[in-house]
This record gives C-alpha cells, sequence and structure tokens, in this order.
C-alpha cells in the first residue's frame, strides 16, 4: 500500500523484487517525502550510481515560521540538530556546514538555510538525497519545506573519511544560496528571496536585490531600534 509507505508490488520501479526484498533493500516506510519514489536507488548499489559515496552536494530550504496553531522550534539551528543524527545514521547523507542569516532572537516569517553534504552511500540522483532531507525536515516540523539540492563535487578527494564532516567549501554555499534565491523568486516568495539574496551578499559581497533586499532582510531590526527610539523619546 503506497499510502503507508509500504512496498507497492505493482510500482514500476518494483517490478521483479518480493516484498522482504524492498524491505531489506530501500527502507522507504514512515518518510512522506519518498512518497511514490519506487525507481529509488537501493543505498550501497553501486551500479551506475548517479550519487556515488563521497558526493558533495548544494541543500537549500525555506518553510514556515511558528505560528498560533504551530509552536514547534523552527529555527535553522534547531532544524538541522534535529535531522544531523538520523541523516547520517539512517540514510548515509553526513552534514558538513549549515549557514543562514536570519536572526535567532528577532524575527517574524518563515526561515532558510543552506546546508553542504556528502553522501556516504551511493544514490541514483541528487534528487533522491533532496527528498530524503525533505522528509526528515517534515518529520520533525509537520511541514514539507520548499528545497532545491546541487552536485558540488562529484566524489571526495582520496583518504578522506567520509563518515566525518567534511571541510566547509564556499562553492557548495554559494550554489545553495543561488538556487534557494532562483526557487523563491520563481515561486513568488519574497521573503526567502531576501534571505536567500542576503546569504548571497554575505558569501559574495553582491545582493541580487540591491539596496532593496538589504532593507527587506533587516526590517526587523531597524522596526525595533525605531521603536526603541519612540519609547525613549516618550520617556524623556
Amino acid at each position: 500500500m503506497v499510502g503507508s509507505y509500504q512496498f507497492a508490488r505493482r510500482h514500476p520501479g518494483n517490478l521483479g523484487l518480493a516484498c522482504a526484498e524492498c524491505a531489506n533493500k530501500y527502507s522507504l516506510r514512515g518518510h512522506p517525502a519518498l512518497r511514490g519514489l519506487g525507481s529509488l536507488r537501493a543505498i550501497g548499489d553501486a551500479t551506475g550510481a548517479g550519487v556515488p559515496a563521497g558526493t558533495v552536494l548544494a541543500y537549500s530550504a525555506s518553510w514556515p515560521g511558528s505560528s498560533l496553531t504551530r509552536t514547534i522550534d523552527s529555527r535553522p539551528n534547531t532544524i538541522q540538530a534535529a535531522i544531523q543524527s538520523t541523516l547520517a545514521g539512517k540514510w548515509g547523507v553526513v552534514i558538513d556546514n549549515q549557514q543562514h542569516t536570519t536572526s535567532d532572537i528577532i524575527h517574524v516569517g518563515g526561515y532558510s538555510f543552506i546546508l553542504q553534504v556528502h553522501t556516504t552511500s551511493d544514490y541514483g540522483a541528487p534528487g533522491d538525497v533532496q527528498s530524503i532531507i525533505d522528509g526528515e525536515i517534515y518529520n520533525y516540523l509537520g511541514v514539507m519545506p520548499q528545497s532545491t539540492i546541487r552536485v558540488v563535487q562529484a566524489v571526495a578527494g582520496p583518504g578522506v573519511s567520509l563518515t566525518q564532516q567534511l571541510p566547509p567549501s564556499t562553492a557548495a554555499a554559494i550554489a545553495a544560496a543561488q538556487a534557494g534565491y532562483q526557487d523563491a523568486v520563481s515561486r513568488g516568495d519574497t521573503a526567502s528571496a531576501a534571505q536567500f539574496a542576503a546569504e548571497i551578499q554575505q558569501l559574495t559581497g553582491s545582493n541580487p536585490q540591491g539596496v532593496t533586499g538589504w532593507f527587506s532582510q533587516n526590517w526587523p531590526w531597524l522596526a525595533a531600534v525605531a521603536g526603541g527610539l519612540i519609547v525613549a523619546r516618550e520617556v524623556l
């Protein structure tokens, strides 16, 4: 039954596999982001793997902030802490680095971050890794993120321990930020676009939105300062 993420014998991607074979090879149960991915290449199946172990990828995601009906802590650092051990231990996806520009203290609206990750197992395509990260965020947050993924380096260098975090790559961060920005613009998500634009500015020194992007990203701080000045004036 596909709806409960069990093995679907008639799914085209599962033809020729017995139920037990699929369960042992794919481990898709409980992962909402992987619904319908019957052709997801098995972990450890190196034959024709499009994303071999050691591949470095740049992932970007944005998601809604907390609300009156959903009070779970949705800050980027909290999300990373919630998903990183499961990604590494269950899926062979190690988070090397995480960056975000939103404040963890004063912030209104949704959040975003960019991740550098690498694989310790073989996967068929970058989208498989993207779906896995999406799914773990969903498992914690209860909301599916808007995300992108890009391959930055085909395979990590020789002698590298894939179970350890790799050094942060500026190229990975820029690739993730640019992809996230382009995706947010295409969806008309101005808040996320401003956050990714600020990340691009931090990495490259150039904001694709210009001055408008800077004001959009920093208006909570500006509003707080302005409010403080008004209160101070009234007290005086």
